[in-house]
């Protein structure tokens, strides 16, 4: 979480009278919440708004945070590790869990939580590896992202030759 995160998170609590906002405070929050990301804090901050009447410190949005965490692994779908690690590896297999469990919390869907597993240990799975295409398929692709690139960048030129010359009419 940033300094401008902090200060909407300080804002959000002191509004709902959980927190009496002091000059300099939001730093002090960032600081405190530097690995949590700021809509898993908003959301813990919400939660408490409406649970809670008592003053409240980072390490209660921590607290929150890590319980909406590990909601979102308990109701995650089940996953099979990739074929390419040895089941006998216990380490690589308790690796890419960790892996899966910490970008599920964070937010991600299964699938996602998977293919980040697997990029940040170096793995691949058998299925993720694509069929090839035809060439035909292929050149017939490039022609046409060629023809939408082309196109794009001709109306923004004309947007901007537009902005151009209705300053210089002004």
């Amino acid at each position: 979480m940033n300094q401008t995160e902090a200060q909407t998170l300080v804002t959000y609590l002191n509004r709902a009278g959980m927190l009496q906002a002091l000059e300099g405070q939001a730093p002090v929050w960032a600081d405190a919440l530097d690995d949590i990301a700021f809509p898993d804090a908003i959301e813990s901050a919400r939660a408490l708004a409406k649970t809670s009447a008592r003053w409240t410190t980072p390490g209660d949005i921590r607290v929150g945070v890590k319980a909406l965490r590990n909601r979102r692994i308990d109701v995650m779908d089940h996953i099979d590790p990739p074929e390419c690690i040895d089941p006998a590896d216990t380490g690589r297999l308790i690796a890419w869990r960790r892996e899966v469990n910490a970008s599920v919390g964070a937010g991600m869907t299964t699938a996602q939580a998977d293919v980040a597993a697997c990029r940040s240990l170096r793995l691949t799975r058998r299925d993720a590896i694509a069929a090839p295409r035809p060439v035909p398929e292929l050149v017939a692709q490039v022609a046409s992202d060629a023809q939408a690139t082309q196109a794009r960048m001709a109306r923004e030129y004309t947007a901007r030759l537009r902005t151009t010359t209705e300053g210089t009419a002004a």
